[in-house]
């Protein structure tokens, strides 16, 4: 049986290469490897983490987008023009026949993408789909090596992980690189950022092809660039 909650602690704890500890630095939560591996050290532990991470990303575009309709201003109306002629007399009101009742119109239905979402069933359910977004995203720039693997596996055997659950990972290892699922379970903005900080916290964005997965995976969970772009330097990491 996996534990996907204990599994994502591993993976975040460093089993996979990338920028998990800086942003554990940044936070100023970390009190030792052991703290996140085992779950703990952050409120939450691992999901905790990448929720952590989220909210403040979400919050700060939630912000910037309430502060941009406070400060737009409707135009004022145009001067008249000089020698502009005086306006007409105003008509005298006609009697109009009285509004007759119609049918009553239905409510629009929310817009897509939040009140149709996808509610996450539990903790693993959720720790699963972050888990799924570090694997696909260490295959951003190809194939996995037999090294990498062995690699991985030891650090989630020093992360308690069980045979299975090491078994497991290396099963996601070899699967092609296949975004859609995530997509799919992604279309909450808040998750849809949880998807994406994991994503950033499994690879160290180094390579052309590393880039360019985050890029699209980017444009395809609808995340605005400035909101990514926090992302990036809350783990410090330059934007794509």
């Amino acid at each position: 049986m996996i534990d996907a909650t204990r599994l994502l602690g591993g993976l975040i704890g460093g089993a996979l290469p990338g920028t998990a500890s800086k942003a554990l630095r940044r936070t100023g939560r970390q009190s030792g490897p052991s703290s996140v591996l085992a779950g703990a050290g952050v409120p939450g532990g691992a999901l905790g983490l990448i929720g952590g991470l989220a909210i403040a990303a979400y919050e700060h575009y939630a912000e910037q987008q309430r502060q941009g309709h406070a400060g737009a201003k409707a135009a004022p109306p145009p001067p008249p023009g000089r020698g502009s002629p005086p306006p007409p007399p105003p008509r005298p009101a006609a009697s109009a026949p009285a509004p007759q009742p119609g049918p009553a119109r239905a409510a629009p239905p929310p817009p897509p993408g939040v009140a149709d979402a996808p509610v996450l069933a539990d903790d693993q359910a959720h720790a699963m789909l972050l888990i799924q977004a570090m694997i696909a995203a260490a295959k951003a720039d190809g194939a996995v090596d037999a090294a990498e693997c062995q690699r991985i596996l030891g650090r989630l055997e020093e992360a308690g992980a069980s045979s299975d659950e090491r078994a497991w990972v290396m099963t996601e290892m070899a699967r092609p690189l296949d975004v859609a699922p995530l997509i799919e379970q992604a279309r909450h903005p808040r998750v849809a950022l949880e998807v994406y900080a994991a994503s950033l916290m499994a690879i160290d964005v180094d390579t052309d092809e590393e880039r360019r997965y985050l890029a699209d995976l980017r444009d395809r969970l609808r995340i605005d660039p400035a909101t990514a772009a926090d992302l990036h330097e809350t783990v410090g990491l330059p934007p794509v």
